[in-house]
């Protein structure tokens, strides 16, 4: 079984032609809060829509590893990384690397962000930081496509 909450499926919807949100509710049971969906309607909904996930990724702003990092910085502290030269030079550094090549690399990204807090003067815990890290890339692995 696949549940999927009535607010991801209005938000997916803005991505998908007119009707989606009825069919994806004629296919399963729905509740107060979601569309509970067999493992094969589920099945079927993904392969009749997943092609608009191809479509939406690549218009994303953020997909780069060190812009997204610069991203995901400016949403927490309001600070812009492209204000800092030196943080300007690690996202280009990390877009240059890629995913994989940032995960080869984490201590260095991991010494590169101890280094910029410590200057802003918050006490830093690498341990911490890697575990972030692991968690988001483990989330990621682990996110099913989208109806």
């Amino acid at each position: 079984m696949h549940s999927v909450t009535l607010r991801n499926l209005a938000e997916m919807s803005e991505s998908r032609p007119p009707g989606y949100i009825e069919e994806v509710k004629s296919k399963g049971t729905v509740t107060d809060c979601c569309v509970e969906l067999s493992d094969d309607a589920y099945a079927e909904l993904v392969a009749k829509y997943s092609h608009y996930n191809r479509v939406i990724i690549p218009k994303m702003k953020f997909t780069q590893p060190g812009t997204l990092l610069g991203k995901i910085i400016h949403q927490i502290t309001g600070q812009v990384t492209s204000a800092c030269g030196t943080c300007s030079q690690h996202a280009r550094q990390m877009n240059t690397w890629g995913w994989l090549g940032c995960w080869k690399n984490r201590n260095t990204i991991l010494e590169w962000m101890c280094v910029e807090v410590e200057k802003l003067g918050h006490p830093v815990d690498r341990n911490v930081i890697l575990s972030l890290m692991k968690a988001a890339i483990l989330e990621m692995l682990q996110k099913k496509p989208s109806v």
